[in-house]
């Protein structure tokens, strides 16, 4: 979990450093448990300290932080693959079998 997890960020810090940080103002959202607050927090921590102006509206449940991003007002939150699969992308197939 935590290997997975460094991966995560390793490859969020990687998107986040390839924007420029010169104007850019980022608000980060959070669903309203433990792990997504600490989530919003680490996110937050990370953008500052990449030079971003950073706004954290956390403690949102699912369907308020969906529509906040689908209208602008978060731009960025960590979303479980499986609801983002199937409640957003309306997938109802399984995948392919893991290896």
């Amino acid at each position: 979990m935590i290997n997975h997890l460094k991966k995560m960020l390793t490859g969020f810090a990687a998107f986040a450093l390839s924007v420029s940080a010169a104007s850019a103002e980022v608000t980060v959202g959070g669903k309203n448990f433990t792990e997504q607050l600490l989530m919003a927090e680490m996110t937050t921590q990370l953008l500052e300290a990449n030079g971003f102006d950073v706004s954290k509206n956390d403690g949102m449940g699912s369907t308020v932080l969906r529509k906040a991003q689908v209208n602008g007002q978060i731009d960025v939150y960590w979303e479980y693959t499986g609801t983002s699969l199937i409640t957003y992308n309306i997938r109802t197939t399984r995948g392919p079998p893991r290896v």
